[in-house]
This record gives C-alpha cells, structure tokens and sequence, in this order.
C-alpha cells in the first residue's frame, strides 16, 4: 500500500518525543545503580573505619590519629580509592566513635536532565564497652583466683574495695591457669582461694572448671551472661566438641575467659555466677578431653598435669575482638576484655 506524503517523518518525531523519557530510564537504571554501588562501597569503609578506630581505643590507643586511620579504610573500600576526607566523631568517654565517608559520583545520562552529578554519604557508629554476654571456652575460673595470678604476674590488676572497679595494664609474664582436682599435685596451690559461697578451695565438688549451656551445641564454646548462673559440666574431661584440631587453632590467639564470683552446689546441679571477663593470649594448654583423652599444645605447660590437675597458659591482656553483646549492666567489671562493635 502507498504511504501517504503526510505521513512522512512521523517515526522521527515519535523517537524525539519518546527520547526524553528513554534517557530518563536510562538515568533511572544506570545512575541510580552506580549511586547505590557507590554508597555500599563507602559504607562499607565507613564501618571498617568505626571498627578500626574502636578497636584502637579499646587497647588505650584512642591517641592514634583517627582522621588518617578513617582515610585510609574509606579509600581501601572504594572501587576508584577516591573518598572525600572522612568526618570523625570521636567521643572517648563514652566510648563511641562515629565515621562520615563521601564522595561525588558522576553520571552519563542523568547530565541531559540537568543532573551532574551526586554527593554520596555513608555513616557508621562503633562502640568498646565491658562485654555483658560473650561466647566463650567452655572454662570458667575465680575473680579470686585470677586476681593472684595477675598480681604474681606484675599485672596492675587489683580490686578496689569501694568501688569494686579493677584497674588493668597489660604484662608480658606468663602465668599457668589450674583447673583443680582433689588429687592434683605440685600445682600452684598459694593462688587458689575460696570464692564466696564455696565451702573450700576445691570450689565445685565433682566439676573441675568446665562449663556447659545444657544444650548439644557441637562447638567448643559456651554463651554466658553477667551476673547470670551456668551450670558445671561435671567431670575432669572436657566437653568432645573441644578437638585438637580446634585448641590447636587458639594457640597464640587472644581469648576472652570467664569469671565468676560465686559458686554453689557440686556435681550436676552446681552453678557459677559470671562477674566478668578477662583477656588472656593462649601460649599452651593442657588439658584432657572426652575422646581424646590428653591435649598437649603450645608452650609453659611443664607441671600441669601433675594427678589429674589441667592448665592453660598464656598472658593477661586486653581483647578487642571479643564476640558479645555490649554490657547494660554499669556495674560490671572491667577485666580487660572489650566488646567492639557497630552500634549503627
């Protein structure tokens, strides 16, 4: 059929018409989509920058300079490495850090709707606090005996007796922390103590320092709570889940350990109540478990298992790596161990 003359350049004006909108799309699927890649990129340094400098204030290093540490993970976490300077928020007394990372994202087709380009911003908040809850060993020691073998260590790590508060430094000296057993011997006997509600130093008749959740987990670890009981996991062996394969992985790691200050019962129904946590770098174990009776590993482990007596060895420090819920309860003790963590 014959196109009629008047009907000639209509497909032009349609596409001029329709042109518009087309790159109005194309704005909406590719600009858009690069913004959006952009600020995960910078939330993503923004977050690494907050937990990094939490990290440092944690261990007493909030001196660092904070502005160059946020730089440097900003630029690490973005594709072109191009951030704006970050804005650091750092309030040490309450123990918070906030990181603002930004950038200019550029565009191709949004230009022809008059849009240039796009401020990009990303911002994260961390937290160091006294842990309130922590996955931790299955093994859980006195306040009373771990305040002996810090001071016999050198450790700044004394109670005060008005305000319950620890003070904490770390030390280099190696010390052996004993899981006791009544048949035990040539153990360091001058740290042990009777934590309130123990009738003797042997604190829990029937349970030797393990612990356990009540529930078949499969793992070598045990979630606790300040201020909460846990029951003993009686026997002098450790739980199965705590392989030689697995303890081998924690030699020359920091941990956070368990404390408790009080203690009841004795075999199956005993419990400890958790006072806080302590950071402690494992250097040797020795300890023995269901299945594979002894683990040797690591170093300083000479007398441990005189009788039947355990140890696990290492140095009191500070952790900031610590898993954990931030603590809610004021009053809970600071033992070294610290929780970082994003709070926003």
């Amino acid at each position: 059929m014959q196109r009629l003359k008047g009907e000639r350049g209509a497909v032009a004006v349609v596409v001029a018409l329709l042109m518009i909108p087309l790159i109005g799309f194309g704005a909406i699927a590719i600009d858009v989509a690069a913004v959006h890649a952009d600020r995960q990129q910078l939330q993503l340094g923004a977050d690494a920058a907050a937990l990094a400098i939490a990290q440092d204030c944690a261990v007493g290093s909030c001196t660092a300079d904070p502005n160059a540490v946020a730089q440097d993970f900003s630029d690490a976490n973005k594709n072109d490495g191009d951030t704006e300077a970050p804005v650091v928020t750092l309030e040490p007394n309450a123990g918070t850090v906030t990181v603002e990372t930004a950038g200019i994202r550029q565009h191709w087709l949004a230009p022809v709707l008059g849009f240039e380009e796009s401020d990009v911003v990303a911002r994260a908040t961390a937290a160091w606090d006294v842990p309130g809850g922590a996955d931790t060993l299955p093994l859980i020691f006195s306040v009373c005996e771990i305040d002996k073998l810090a001071q016999a260590a050198g450790t700044s790590f004394i109670v005060d007796p008005l305000t319950g508060e620890y003070t904490f430094q770390n030390t280099s000296a190696i010390v052996q922390i004993y899981l006791d057993h009544p048949s035990s011997s040539g153990a360091p006997k001058d740290y042990s103590c009777t934590p309130e509600g123990a009738s003797s130093s042997l604190t829990m008749p029937g349970g030797f320092s393990w612990i356990t959740d009540g529930t078949d987990s499969g793992v070598c670890s045990v979630y606790t709570t300040v201020g909460e009981p846990v029951s003993n996991n009686p026997g002098n062996p450790g739980p199965s889940e705590c392989t030689t394969e697995y303890l081998t992985g924690l030699i020359g790691k920091t941990v956070a350990l368990p404390v408790y200050n009080f203690a009841e019962g004795g075999g199956a129904p005993g419990v400890y109540t958790v006072y806080g946590y302590v950071g402690f770098k494992v250097v040797g174990m020795w300890l023995m478990i269901q299945g594979e009776q002894t683990v040797k590993l690591g170093t300083g482990t000479s007398g441990c298992n005189n009788g039947n007596g355990q140890c696990i060895v290492g140095q009191f420090t500070e952790v900031s790596d610590l898993s954990g819920q931030p603590s809610s309860d004021p009053d809970a003790a600071d033992l070294g161990a610290k929780s970082v963590h994003l709070t926003d």
